[in-house]
């Protein structure tokens, strides 16, 4: 692009700006009528009025507690309302890693008087224990004294499909209604205080996300156009273009890391070639222990994804051995691992160890050798499917060439930049452990964050 070109495009682009400002002033107390929301503009604002038909009913939330629907969640606040359930694994975890980062990017705009209400689409499945448990897999509980509430509800049928309507979020379709999978996909935002109501789509960017929930249930001028106004004295013709970032070196780990702790225990048992595996033959090589959950509806996929990225990289050294526990079952055979590892394009050649081993014998050695929390028995209640039996400790552990621990690392987290953080500090030790000496990031692919 040429200068004059940039030139008239941000021309082109702070007129458009300002015509959406004084747009939006002109028309702050009108709202368009309700109806479905445009693809291409991600947003609907409703008519004032909208929430006047409201009325209470009694849902209970992740802490056993009960609540009344608009007095106690709505009324007075701004909000963010969607539906999910605890088995879904398509929009709902992604939906759930969008909220953690909005509740902690939208905190200096609105703090507390900020609500996220998610509804459960499955309440006869989600009862209070199972969005207990639930809750505390997504970090629900705020960890900042002004971080805006997360409140997971549960309720009857009946009244659940009471809000649906008052919300007008009912499908025409008898039977995809009371299908859980077809709920819908969008956020309900508003604020009670200011009668700014809108529904937005939840698939787009965090960035966007939150420009909208500002547009709607902002409480002042201020927090509502601010963005605007500032994109648009960014893009002022005459204003200099900052320069072009580039990748910088991955910082080193440290010349000598931390020792967390000595294997001095061992373990024999079957890997998916068949043949019997025992950690003596790690010595002389760096080593990276993760769980195995192969039920597991969302954690383990960041876990293996990171795992991946590890023997992406490193996989065609031989001082480099990836190892992944699962509790031996009837199902964990080696023949059940080899098929598995293929589902994941991990070739029989690859240094990754896929193996079992009985309950007591695996929590023996992740705790006392390995330094992980011990395995948690899941009461039948919060269990989210049938073989949901034990919540693992997912951080992957690094151990070098003497059975040495050296770091745990939470590449399972609901904030994706923390996954990403601990994945890229795992990599640089990794490096540091096998003398290699730093590179860019580009050619490394942090793991997906995947809520449970």
């Amino acid at each position: 692009m040429t200068p004059s070109s940039r030139y008239f495009h941000r021309v082109r682009l702070a007129a458009g700006l300002m015509g959406l400002l004084l747009a939006y002033q002109h028309h702050a107390q009108a709202a368009p009528p309700a109806g479905p929301v445009p693809a291409e503009e991600g947003w609907r604002m409703m008519r004032r009025g909208f929430a006047d038909r409201f009325t209470d009913v009694t849902l209970t939330n992740h802490h056993g507690q009960k609540v009344q629907f608009f007095a106690d969640l709505v009324k007075d606040r701004a909000v963010v309302l969607n539906f999910f359930y605890t088995n879904c694994e398509k929009t709902c975890p992604d939906s759930n890693i969008k909220i953690a980062r909005m509740r902690r990017e939208l905190q200096p705009a609105f703090g507390r008087s900020l609500r996220f209400i998610s509804i459960s689409a499955d309440p006869e499945r989600d009862t209070p224990a199972v969005l207990a448990r639930y809750a505390r897999m997504a970090v629900a509980e705020a960890d900042h004294p002004d971080m805006p509430d997360w409140q997971l509800l549960t309720g009857s049928a009946e009244d659940i499909l009471s809000i649906r309507r008052q919300l007008g979020v009912v499908e025409p379709n008898a039977i995809q209604d009371r299908d859980p999978s077809q709920h819908s996909s969008m956020f309900i935002v508003g604020n009670d205080g200011t009668g700014r109501w809108g529904f937005v789509n939840a698939s787009l960017d965090v960035e966007l996300l939150n420009m909208r929930i500002k547009r709607l249930a902002g409480w002042t001028q201020g927090v509502r156009y601010g963005d605007i106004q500032h994109d648009y004295a960014a893009l002022m013709p005459g204003v200099q273009e900052g320069p072009e970032t580039e990748d910088l070196p991955l910082t080193p780990a440290a010349a000598s890391l931390p020792v967390k702790g000595q294997v001095t225990g061992e373990f024999l048992a079957p890997e998916r070639s068949g043949q019997p595996v025992r950690f003596a033959d790690l010595k002389g090589k760096i080593s990276v222990f993760s769980h195995l959950y192969t039920v597991c509806p969302h954690g383990s996929k960041a876990v293996l994804q990171a795992m991946r990225s590890l023997n992406k990289e490193f996989g065609s050294r031989k001082d480099f051995q990836l190892v992944s526990f699962a509790r031996a079952s009837t199902r964990e055979t080696p023949a059940f691992f080899k098929s598995y590892a293929e589902s994941l394009s991990v070739k029989d050649s690859a240094p990754w160890w896929f193996t079992s081993l009985d309950q007591p014998v695996l929590e023996t050695f992740v705790t006392h050798e390995l330094g992980l929390k011990a395995p948690r028995l899941i009461p039948a209640a919060e269990r989210l499917n049938p073989l949901d039996q034990y919540e693992n400790d997912l951080r992957l552990v690094l151990v070098d060439q003497k059975g040495q621990v050296r770091g745990h690392y939470a590449v399972f987290h609901p904030d994706p930049e923390a996954s990403q953080t601990a994945a890229r500090s795992l990599r640089e030790d990794v490096r540091s452990l096998l003398h290699i000496r730093p590179t860019t990031p580009a050619s490394f692919t942090p793991p997906l964050s995947v809520n449970p």
